[in-house]
């Protein structure tokens, strides 16, 4: 069904006609092209886009006279009435054909959101019906409903019976009748009851519908109008309005018409099948082993299913369809644990394993779908490490002692997250998605997902990504560069913040983000680049090409691939990978932390173990005097923080009671430390100008930083990489007071 619209329609018009005091709010449908060159006499399958639901049980009271022919005492009028617009059952609507139009050419009444077949010949006698009878052992009948998927009159019909004058000077009302409480569908000719009814099954939905073939340009009208006894249609339709006998047409209701397809979506790849022939004897065998994955979208109003590649066809249902997936995400917010298990009954980790790894999904679903992934299931461990964010736990094992600022002695930085980390963070935990429970109990952990299989997808999209994405691409993954980074960004930050990425998946991505930068070595890297070629069998196809004289795909093959941020980014993307790299920079804090806890315990057990050497010798000391021995033992005789002030303030000199050798490993931690943070080392004071010009220079240079030198052209390098600086200038954290 597709919705029809006043201006856009090109057969059929909708003219929306407000109520008033005298008459009911209208939907006037007209024809657009009839009595002219391009006219088109096709049948138009109408219908209003919001059903009417019956009851789930049907009472077993006999049906109320719809005329309310109560006149038997005056009296119980007012109560009657009131009894009416409490429990009233019933409701109304009615269809007015023009005059002009055909009766015999109008069908008017209910379709079940079933309805989907289309043809120029309409006739109720070929409609398919199917009687379903109930009855016992004995042959005894206990119930029999007669299933359809259309409820309907013939405008023929009410014209042979006399009950309308000629149509080309006279209005026909047809009016339609139900009751939701017993299923009775029931129609009425200009105010007078025709013989035609219908018995409807219980929890059914019905749609009101208009047939007709054009025989005039004024076609027919809805009215929601209602007669004594009965609540409007609006009152049926909106659960906000089911109390309300005033008639109420809001923009959201419309009218809809069947359009016929001759077409439907193939599939991106086809089933493998594999052929074989055992014998001449038995034939052929052909079997398929791999199935063949869809995900299909229902559609309840019109009770059928569409690939959900065709929503990039059809607008509107993939706009409502990306704010349902928000509508998930919102319902998940601040840790609703119990929703997010109830919605993996909508959304089960096969649809969104299959959804993520899809290369031909509409954008906006994309990214809903990454959205719905990371709020159903991922949301709530990541919220709980960030709220440790700013605190570090740090137990003082053998593993945190052997943490240091720089790996070996060439003071080269390591890839931020990577390497031994042991600060205490929240564990994972999670829970079996578990959406039907026998009993009220609370699910306090987040829905299960396999963690690795998701590592496994997240890191291969992004390489893909990297590799073949980027502006020049005509059609990337989701429709724009946006859509392509922006999801798979998002879900590899939150498992980096869940800690789910090991040390050398975290180094995968470093290497994708720039190269140039995060590389340990740039021969490692042609190298790695090499044995990839090698392994992919090009360097034989190489040594060909350049024997044919093909040098130059020669050269485009051993050509490294760009990081991403050599590539041009939109603005989505690039907030993105600050998120990314503010989280490399809190690995950066939190390393430099574990290594200043691990350099404490070392330096403090050099301390008391110095200090209780020099109080032993102390006391086996006999030759002093008591002045000297005095001044010696000041120290052992303060607090305790007095005692680490006194072997801490190395400007003493020779009275500070701290070790040489001591001090100098402090003094070498904190330059390690101020090389670490980015801070340059201060020029030893020899090389210093101590002349008053000098001084205030350094003063200067101390706050406004050093001149610039002499300005040189850049070399070809530094122009191929300008993103390195920037980089490394991002990574560096200020020094830790």
């Amino acid at each position: 069904m597709s919705k029809l619209t006043g201006q856009k329609m090109y057969l059929c018009q909708v003219t929306r006609i407000d109520g008033t005091i005298d008459s009911p709010p209208c939907l006037k449908v007209s024809h657009r092209t009839f009595g002219t060159q391009n006219s088109n006499g096709d049948m138009v399958y109408c219908r209003l886009s919001m059903p009417v639901e019956f009851h789930t049980f049907f009472k077993t009271s006999p049906v109320m006279d719809m005329n309310g022919v109560h006149d038997e005492h005056e009296s119980l009028k007012l109560k009657h009435r009131l009894q009416i617009k409490l429990t009233c059952h019933h409701y109304y609507y009615s269809v007015r054909v023009f005059a002009g139009q055909d009766p015999s050419c109008v069908w008017v009444g209910w379709v079940t959101p079933d309805y989907h077949y289309y043809s120029n010949h309409f006739n109720l006698s070929k409609n398919r019906t199917v009687t379903v009878t109930l009855g016992d052992e004995r042959g005894r009948v206990h119930e029999s409903v007669r299933r359809s998927n259309c409820y309907m009159v013939w405008g023929g019909d009410a014209t042979s019976s006399g009950h309308s004058s000629s149509r080309s000077n006279v209005d026909l009302e047809i009016g339609c009748l139900i009751d939701l409480a017993t299923g009775l569908v029931t129609f009425t000719v200009n105010g007078k009851e025709l013989g035609t009814s219908y018995q409807v099954e219980p929890n059914t939905k019905l749609f009101p519908a208009v047939f007709v073939r054009p025989t005039s340009p004024n076609l027919f009208q809805f009215e929601l109008a209602k007669i004594k006894n009965t609540m409007p249609l609006s009152a049926a339709i909106f659960k906000s309005e089911h109390k309300n006998p005033v008639p109420q047409c809001p923009p959201r209701l419309d009218v809809q018409t069947i359009n016929s397809v001759l077409w439907s979506r193939m599939p991106n790849t086809f089933l493998k099948v594999e052929t074989a022939r055992v014998s001449e004897r038995h034939g052929w065998v052909v079997q398929c082993l791999e199935p063949l994955q869809m995900l299909a979208v229902h559609i309840p109003e019109e009770n059928r299913c569409v690939d959900i590649m065709e929503l990039s066809e059809q607008e509107d249902l993939r706009t409502f369809h990306y704010h349902t997936l928000k509508l998930y995400c919102a319902m998940c917010a601040l840790g609703n644990t119990r929703v997010a298990h109830a919605l993996c009954s909508h959304l089960d980790q096969s649809q969104l394993l299959y959804t993520i790894d899809n290369q031909y999904l509409s954008g906006m679903l994309r990214e809903g779908f990454y959205n719905v992934l990371i709020s159903v299931h991922l949301e709530t461990a990541k919220e709980a490490r960030l709220m440790m964010n700013n605190e570090f736990i740090i137990p003082v094992t053998a593993e945190t002692r052997s943490i240091r600022l720089f790996s070996d002695a060439t003071k080269h930085h390591s890839p931020p997250g990577v390497g031994l980390s042991t600060s205490l963070k929240p564990r994972l935990n999670f829970y079996p998605p578990c959406f039907i429970s026998t009993k009220r109990e609370q699910q306090l952990y987040s829905p299960q997902i396999p963690l690795d299989a998701l590592k496994e997808k997240a890191i291969t999209m992004l390489t893909e990504a990297v590799q073949g994405g980027g502006h020049h691409i005509r059609d990337p993954v989701g429709g724009s560069v946006e859509y392509q980074f922006v999801p798979i960004l998002r879900l590899i930050g939150t498992l980096l913040t869940m800690g789910v990425l090991g040390s050398q998946d975290v180094h995968k991505i470093l290497l994708l983000i720039d190269p140039n930068v995060f590389a340990e070595h740039h021969e490692e890297v042609a190298t790695a680049v090499t044995e990839a070629a090698e392994k992919e069998g090009l360097t034989a196809a190489e040594e060909k090409a350049v024997e044919a004289g093909e040098e130059e795909a020669a050269k485009e093959a051993k050509q490294p691939i760009k990081g991403l941020l050599e590539k041009r980014l939109p603005e989505p993307v690039k907030r993105q990978m600050c998120e990314l790299l503010h989280y490399f920079c809190d690995c950066e804090l939190k390393h430099r932390i574990e290594a200043i806890v691990s350099f404490s315990d070392s330096f403090v057990s050099k301390l008391q173990y110095n200090q209780k050497f020099r109080y032993n010798e102390l006391m086996l000391a006999l030759n002093m005097s008591a002045a000297i021995t005095a001044k010696k033992t000041k120290e052992f005789r303060s607090p305790p923080q007095e005692q680490i002030n006194m072997l801490l303030n190395f400007s003493t000199g020779e009275d500070c009671p701290c070790p040489e050798d001591i001090q100098e490993e402090l003094y070498a931690f904190h330059n390690e430390l101020r090389l670490h943070c980015g801070i340059p080392m201060e020029e030893e004071e020899d090389d210093q100008d101590t002349s008053i010009k000098g001084r205030l220079l350094a003063l200067v240079y101390k706050i406004k930083g050093q001149p610039l030198k002499t300005e040189e052209e850049p070399t070809e390098q530094e122009q191929q990489a300008p993103c390195k600086t920037i980089t490394s200038t991002t990574m560096s954290e200020p020094a830790i007071t």
